[in-house]
């Protein structure tokens, strides 16, 4: 759940009809906030995939608004850079997950809701708002996401975004189950953050080498990062690395398909000859 409460957790979408232009914010501050008083686990458990949620609602429409209003030179490191933003969120729960150490968990979560609120009001203002496309009707934008071409993206992505989601669940029972302190799980999502990072250098990465390479290399990454979770139970060192690991191959990852499929909005081939070269 942590990795869903950077900018990409708590954003507006602002890129389709009202509800949606809503839609991000209102999640991410109703669900941390029923978390944070959640009387019940299973309370909790609603507020946490509605606080999830929100990253749903701003993929597409911030996708949409680079498509739209920056030159095509220039969407790659601007995709690189939004997407990046999940990096910048870890480290900021690292400190207030340190913050709720010396009180209660609850105190975690409504910082996060907190967080969720400012940014919904930032966006809100600074974020703009399109009118629908033109050719919204046209035929490519009625083409079944289900058809055969569509194949090799599609699994990628469920089997990419599959493996960061184990790595999530399982990084802070790791860390418990070595016999470390609950600090040492904060200064885990902080070097995920931090190794993050180098997601800005994605658009840099897909350009010498090809962004099917840079996808490949993200899932060689993600993966090794899962054996060192796995394998370092006894070494804190091993845990902490694997954790570098992970933001690395996340936030390209993540970059380098947000950009794949963005880059097929304005043609339709070029996402899946994207998995190709």
């Amino acid at each position: 759940m942590p990795h869903r409460v950077g900018v990409r957790a708590t954003t507006v979408s602002a890129a389709r009809a009202s509800s949606a232009h809503h839609g991000g914010g209102v999640c991410g501050v109703v669900g941390a906030t029923t978390v944070a008083l959640a009387p019940s686990p299973w309370i909790l458990a609603v507020g946490a995939v509605l606080s999830g949620s929100a990253a749903g609602w701003v993929w597409a429409p911030y996708s949409d608004i680079v498509s739209r209003t920056a030159a095509r030179r220039h969407q790659p490191v601007l995709l690189a850079v939004i997407t990046t933003g999940t990096s910048l969120g870890l480290i900021a729960l690292a400190g207030v997950a340190l913050v709720g150490l010396s009180s209660s968990w609850r105190v975690t979560w409504a910082g996060i809701a907190s967080a969720a609120a400012l940014a919904a009001a930032v966006n809100l203002r600074a974020v703009p708002a399109l009118k629908p496309h033109d050719d919204d009707r046209g035929p490519t934008q009625t083409r079944s996401p289900w058809r055969r071409a569509m194949v090799p993206p599609l699994v990628y992505a469920v089997l990419y975004f599959a493996a960061i989601t184990v790595y999530f669940t399982y990084a802070s029972e790791s860390v418990r189950l070595g016999g470390n302190t609950a600090s040492a799980t904060s200064l885990l999502f902080a070097l995920i953050g931090l190794g993050g990072l180098a997601g800005l250098g994605t658009a840099r990465m897909t350009r010498a080498a090809g962004t099917a390479k840079v996808g490949v290399a993200s899932v060689w990454v993600v993966s090794l990062a899962l054996v060192l979770l796995g394998l370092g139970r006894s070494s804190i060192a091993v845990i902490l690395a694997s954790a570098v690991l992970l933001g690395i191959g996340y936030m390209v990852g993540s970059a380098r398909t947000r950009t794949a499929w963005t880059a097929a909005h304005s043609d339709p081939l070029v996402l899946t000859s994207s998995f190709r070269r």
